[in-house]
């Protein structure tokens, strides 16, 4: 299984849509780098959310995958939805 790319809306800390590319071809390896609480854990939630339907590096577990923001952003009666996409 190769990963090509992931695409993000509102999970979590992604308000989206965001894609993320991951290295094909000759570069067959991706860092992800950055400081702390910008979103590296949320990654790889975000991929295993979408591939087995549970977060397995996430702490408390208590928190909805949808983007706070995104959601207090709605007006009363609005709907959004919270897209994860995986391409192999």
């Amino acid at each position: 299984m190769i990963l090509k790319s992931l695409h993000l809306k509102n999970y979590r800390t992604y308000q989206g849509p965001e894609t993320i590319d991951f290295a094909t071809g000759d570069k067959n390896i991706t860092i992800i780098q950055g400081n702390n609480e910008v979103g590296k854990t949320t990654i790889m939630n975000a991929i295993t959310w979408c591939l087995y339907g549970v977060e397995y590096y996430k702490n408390e577990g208590n928190e909805p995958i949808w983007s706070k923001s995104t959601s207090y952003d709605l007006e009363n009666g609005e709907e959004d939805y919270v897209e994860v996409k995986l391409i192999m």
